[in-house]
């Protein structure tokens, strides 16, 4: 599941990753001036495990992401603190990201989720990868995931 549709988030980085592992779906979240052009990329290049619901909020929101294996936060931009790591964690949601900005202050790779090279969509698929095939690695991702937010939120 990814969160956003403008390319200064990773978007098409992420939508070539999807094309190195087609066995597994890729919901994109969000709407943006790319989300047409990574639609027509995505038909044309027959990468057709790829899904754009558009923006969702609230329960939709809610729902989606608890239900996924994991979110991936593929930045291209120095973001501070992206919420849409905390609010995985929350739900018990692993997270790959980019590693750059504020992201990796977040991810502790190999305890919460993986971090990848922004811009690199071979190692965006190779951690998909890593991480969908190992359910032992998602729980145990989920429950330090967890156990970091509740740190984090603790006033």
């Amino acid at each position: 599941m990814y969160n956003s549709t403008n390319k200064w988030k990773g978007v098409w980085t992420l939508l070539k990753a999807a094309n190195y592992i087609k066995d597994i779906k890729i919901i994109f979240l969000g709407d943006g001036l790319e989300k047409q052009m990574l639609k027509e990329y995505a038909h044309k290049n027959n990468i057709i495990n790829v899904s754009f619901l558009g923006h969702l909020s609230g329960e939709s929101l809610t729902s989606i992401i608890a239900g996924a294996k994991f979110s991936i936060v593929p930045s291209e931009c120095y973001e501070n603190c992206p919420f849409s790591i905390l609010e995985s964690y929350a739900l018990g949601v692993p997270v790959i990201g980019a590693n750059i900005g504020g992201i990796p202050e977040l991810i502790k790779n190999g305890k919460t989720g993986y971090l990848f090279e922004s811009g690199n969509a071979l190692d965006l698929s190779n951690k998909i990868r890593t991480l969908y095939q190992s359910t032992k690695l998602v729980d145990e991702f989920s429950q330090n995931a967890k156990k970091f937010v509740s740190l984090v939120l603790e006033i």
